[in-house]
């Protein structure tokens, strides 16, 4: 009776284990979709900013060209 009590308790610990390995592989993954999600968001401000950044370049410029021109 003992030993068949051991080994529940046993499998009943295994359980709990995989149960927190599932756990934990989910939080893993949820962490790496939310990286991923932050990087790509990150990514597009960036872009967003050189493409504003090249526009008031090109205003510059054309308000430069504006100013040297013959009148």
């Amino acid at each position: 009776a003992r030993i068949a009590s051991d080994g529940r308790r046993l499998l009943d610990d295994v359980a709990r284990m995989e149960e927190k390995a599932v756990d934990a592989s989910d939080a893993a993954d949820a962490a790496d979709e939310t990286a991923a999600l932050i990087g790509s968001d990150l990514a597009s401000r960036q872009v967003d900013d050189l493409l504003r950044d090249n526009e008031v370049q090109r205003r510059l410029d054309d308000l430069k060209g504006r100013l040297n021109a013959p009148q």
